[in-house]
């Protein structure tokens, strides 16, 4: 008779009868696809919900990076458990897809490209009238049936060869069963992000890092879907991204995870969940992220303060370096004597380090060598994040793109690289210099890079599919540095020739041309406003410019050697300079005083950044050496070391 009763009520689709005799759980993670994108937090979700699962008293089993067989082969042993009134849920989390109908999950060990027939046999459905998970769930005649699928990524599979493409539907189709309650990380249409971007330390994606403190909570399933879609909502937005998560219910009665539900409390805005996923942060670059997307007003304002705290707490944790004595005379030096015309041009033993940039929110730092590779650091520990291999030449410049989620680096082999900041993995290789690239940078949306070269030409790319846009001549010499204004609308370019051109991005045109130099200019950089443009000279000078008129507002001296690198501080009210003298100042932009006179690296400076919020200059020298330095005491504060020594030829 019991199980009678148990049988009726799952028909009814009632939820949390006292007659359950089991509560079920099977979690799936998969990250370690060997042929189609790896994914990272997927692992990391499922073992989320296997933990939560067995603190509300479910029998768990919880399997990682299975293949197709072994995913079939873990359904059909839990299914087999599965009597009459239990409580059954279905976890997965790791890649998915759509054929318009129905949806499938896949194994790590799907094909990178097949037919969408072939596709869907070596697929497991989550239901199709048949021999879907859902489908086994509901012949076993289970209670309450719950799915959480967190799978609807964009389509992960190329098309076989000779077909433009599949028509697989992005994301999953809401689908379930009767007495169950369905959850889709993402609606009918929409992907579901990973992460937010690749400096997302969270270990958990976005819609599994608002979903699971909820359930936490013992809310009922549907309160706690309403509430994490304003969540994943507001947290994708920071990303300029669309998510929000779906569901499909067809439980009578109020579902939950645990024996009793609680009632839950006012459900959140979207600010007021925007407002907890700030004061939740802790990733600068994902804060600074954040700030860039937000308009005026109060969230834009908690969100700077949180990230002003974070970095103010990066600074603190940073060790004082202890004083370096001054370099001394060796007795084993040699002088010469230059004929007249030659030219003392520096080339550098591995690793002399040549760039560094610090990342959007000042959490890393990118430097190029002349060991051919691009290292990045943790700005508050000093530790060695990631080196990237793949160049066959020096790499003179590195960029971080605006969201801090790719980097591009320029090389003496010619070519510009795009990496995965996070993974390391290389996207993309831009091919059509013909000569050393020495400078890269992306505009401010991100859509776009130039490079400057040896070939005398700029170069600007479309950063996502590599296509060259435009090729900018006039030069006379080699191209040193290029930079894009605030707005994207115009590049500055710094050259061998002794010049600074202006140019029009959309069509390519010159709009004015800066001479007053010397000698060649080996660093530009616009002001945060676009107003200014500041300039690097082998004259040994710094020079000020007003982007429109061109007009020279002021020139700085002071060096005692050629300027190899400048910067604005965030506000442009102070600009950094690094030279061959070994030394870095800091210059007041309005009245043109030294501010400031950094001492400590044995090298020329090639290098110097500001930090995001103007607090720390890192700079890179021919000593091997990267140091972050506080600008208002000027205090040495770290040392980052693993770069070599230095060798000078001459050129005539």
């Amino acid at each position: 008779m019991r199980a009678l009763i148990a049988v009726l009520l799952a028909w009814l689709g009632f939820a949390g009868s006292g007659l359950a005799e089991n509560r079920l759980a099977l979690v799936i993670g998969n990250d370690a696809y060997q042929h189609i994108d790896a994914l990272r937090k997927a692992r990391a979700d499922a073992k989320g919900y296997a933990d939560l699962l067995r603190e509300k008293g479910f029998s768990v089993e919880d399997r990682y990076d299975l293949g197709f067989d072994e995913m079939e082969a873990a359904v059909g042993e839990f299914v087999e458990k599965i009597e009459p009134g239990d409580t059954a849920v279905f976890v997965y989390s790791g890649h998915g897809w759509s054929d318009g109908a129905h949806n499938y999950l896949v194994g790590v060990d799907a094909p990178g490209s097949a037919s969408e027939e072939r596709l869907a046999r070596v697929s497991l459905p989550i239901r199709n009238g048949a021999t879907g998970v859902l489908d086994d769930f509901e012949r076993k005649g289970a209670g309450l049936k719950v799915a959480i699928i967190d799978a609807c990524r964009d389509n992960p599979f190329r098309p076989p060869p000779g077909q433009r493409g599949y028509g697989l539907s992005r994301g999953l189709r809401p689908e379930g069963v009767e007495g169950s309650f369905v959850v889709y990380s993402a609606g009918e249409g929409q992907s579901a992000m990973d992460r937010l971007s690749e400096a997302d330390a969270d270990p958990n994606s976005v819609f599994t890092r608002a979903f699971l403190p909820l359930l936490r909570a013992d809310l009922p399933l549907l309160d706690a879907i309403k509430a994490s879609q304003e969540r994943v909502y507001a947290l994708a937005r920071s990303a300029d991204h669309d998510q929000t998560p779906a569901y499909y219910d067809q439980v009578r009665g109020r579902a939950c995870l645990s024996r009793e539900c609680k009632a839950a409390d006012a459900a959140p805005t979207s600010d007021d969940a925007f407002a907890a996923i700030i004061d939740e942060q802790t990733s600068a670059d994902t804060l600074a992220a954040m700030i860039a997307k937000l308009r005026e007003g109060p969230l834009k304002e908690r969100a700077r303060k949180k990230l002003a705290a974070l970095r103010e707490s990066q600074v603190a944790n940073l060790s004082v370096a202890p004083p370096i004595p001054a370099p001394t005379k060796s007795s084993a030096a040699r002088s010469y004597k230059w004929p007249v015309g030659a030219e003392l041009i520096p080339r550098f033993d591995p690793s002399s380090v040549y760039f560094v940039r610090f990342s959007p929110g000042g959490a890393r730092i990118a430097s190029g060598s002349d060991d051919h590779k691009i290292r990045l650091w943790d700005a508050a520990s000093g530790r060695l994040l990631r080196t990237f291999e793949g160049h066959s030449g020096s790499v003179w410049s590195v960029a971080f793109s605006p969201d801090g989620a790719r980097i591009a680096s320029a090389s003496e082999d010619d070519t510009i690289k795009l990496w995965d900041a996070e993974s390391g993995r290389l996207l993309r290789t831009f091919d059509g210099h013909s000569a050393t690239v020495f400078s890269v940078a992306f505009s401010p949306d991100g859509a776009r890079i130039v490079s400057g070269s040896g070939d005398k030409t700029i170069k600007l790319w479309d950063a996502t599919s590599g296509r060259l846009l435009r090729s900018f001549e006039g030069h006379g010499d080699r191209v040193f540095s290029v930079a894009f204004s605030s707005d994207g609308a115009r590049i500055a370019s710094g050259s061998f020739d002794n010049t600074i051109k202006l140019w029009d991005a959309a069509s390519g045109r010159l709009l004015r041309t800066f001479e007053g130099h010397s000698h060649w200019v080996r660093s530009v950089a616009f002001s945060p406003d676009g107003a200014r443009i500041v300039s690097g000279s082998g004259d040994k000078t710094i020079k000020l410019w007003d982007a429109t008129s061109g007009r020279l507002l002021r020139s700085f001296e002071g060096h005692g050697d050629r300027v190899f690198s400048v910067a604005f501080s965030s506000d442009g009210a102070r600009i950094a300079s690094g030279s061959f003298d070994n030394k870095i100042k800091l210059w007041d932009v309005t009245s043109g005083r030294l501010l400031r006179t950094f001492e400590g690296h044995s090298g020329g400076v090639v290098s110097v950044a500001f930090s995001p919020d103007g607090a720390i200059i890192a700079s890179g020298s021919l000593d091997k050496t990267i140091k972050l330095w506080d600008v208002a005491s000027g205090r040495l504060l770290r040392t980052f070391e693993g770069h070599a020594g230095l060798v000078f030829p001459i050129r005539f």
